[in-house]
């Protein structure tokens, strides 16, 4: 998988609508976050689901739903993690298997996106 040449990232997800997030979103920080998610539900679809090459419709389903969520936000630049965040946006049901994904995808993350893991990282480190 060749990074992105100006942004260092997998383009594999940025081609997901053919479009570059920074584009969708109006928050670079908002735009790295689905770029996070996104590697996470990949993780997690290609190893519980066992698809290789696409998301499976229920994992698409959840990234939408992430997406619209995102693109919503408030907070924009100022955003604070989403467990810490004053006014939650997630339904119940997708807040409990966002859950699920991070909860198994977090630790892999390290070994299929290093950048975006020490991103993330460096992110939770901040807000100490």
């Amino acid at each position: 998988m060749k990074p992105d040449a100006d942004k260092g990232l997998p383009r594999k997800h940025l081609q997901r609508n053919s479009t570059n997030p920074s584009t969708i979103f109006n928050s670079k920080n908002i735009a790295k976050e689905y770029l996070t998610i996104a590697a996470m539900i990949d993780i997690y679809c290609r190893k519980i689901h066992g698809r290789k090459n696409s998301r499976c419709p229920k994992c698409l389903e959840l990234l939408d739903y992430v997406e619209k969520r995102l693109q919503f936000c408030r907070y924009a630049e100022n955003k604070p993690r989403c467990r810490e965040c004053p006014t939650p946006c997630f339904a119940q049901p997708q807040k409990a298997l966002i859950k699920k994904v991070m909860k198994f995808s977090g630790p892999r993350l390290m070994l299929y996106h290093p950048f975006l893991a020490l991103r993330h990282l460096g992110k939770k480190a901040s807000d100490f």
